[in-house]
């Protein structure tokens, strides 16, 4: 089941024990938050929240420099990295 626009989804059930879970996604940690064995009585209500976070990316930048312009220019020359959200 989609979940509505607001990212709330409200569902009629029969009376019982319930549990509630997604799919896992890739770039996501996902938390539940009392969404495991909830007893539903009639008349009752509960709710449960999912939380996906986004896992942080990692980003190696490498810098070679050929021996001769080492030997030739020993000085440290600053390396500036831009990064930008597409």
């Amino acid at each position: 089941m989609a979940f509505e626009a607001d990212g709330q989804n409200d569902l009629t059930v029969s009376a019982g024990t319930y549990s509630v879970t997604e799919p896992a996604v890739s770039g996501y940690t996902t938390t539940y938050n009392n969404c495991s064995n909830l007893v539903i009585p009639n008349g009752g209500e509960a709710t449960c929240t999912i939380t996906n976070n986004d896992q942080a990316a990692t980003l190696i930048v490498i810098k070679v420099a050929a021996l001769a312009s080492v030997i030739s220019r020993p000085q440290r020359r600053p390396l500036t990295c831009t990064t930008a959200i597409l």
